[in-house]
């Protein structure tokens, strides 16, 4: 199936971004934005204070702070009046975070990898462990296909 394979490269494609230089938020966006054709440079740099749970305080995981920031994105090329972007943005990210809690129980990026980001060691130690690259890959995956199968 077509969609399938696009899906699939699009998740190729954050796990990869992910497993570089980029946090989990500008992975999400970035590989959302080159799967629907509207990737601009500037776009890591917007997406690039909401890892770790914004800011790495461990509160809504940066795969979905880049999943919602890539629906108002989608939302924008196909209407041009920014207050019926809102009003969907609204609508679609609702469906979104309703279809990822039941996927993974919780938006929250502290809950997600029982990690206190605000903690320095223990930030430190998560990362010295590989724990974000053994479990945040889910996160990223479930993410993309999600917005992926939106109606966007």
């Amino acid at each position: 199936m077509v969609w399938h394979c696009m899906t699939d490269k699009a998740i190729r494609n954050a796990k990869e971004y992910f497993n570089s230089d980029l946090n989990c938020s500008q992975s999400v966006f970035r590989a959302i934005l080159e799967e629907k054709g509207i990737f601009f440079d500037d776009a890591l740099n917007i997406a690039a204070g909401f890892g770790g749970g914004t800011g790495l305080e461990g509160n809504t995981c940066g795969v979905v702070n880049g999943a919602v920031m890539a629906i108002g994105m989608r939302l924008g090329q196909k209407e041009s009046d920014p207050v019926k972007v809102k009003e969907q943005a609204y609508i679609e990210t609702k469906r979104f975070l309703k279809a990822f809690r039941d996927n993974f129980g919780t938006t929250m990026c502290a809950e997600l990898t029982q990690v206190d980001m605000k903690n320095q060691e223990a930030l430190q130690k998560a990362s010295d462990e590989g724990l974000f690259q053994r479990i945040c890959p889910a996160y990223l995956e479930g993410a993309v296909e999600l917005v992926l199968q939106m109606d966007l």
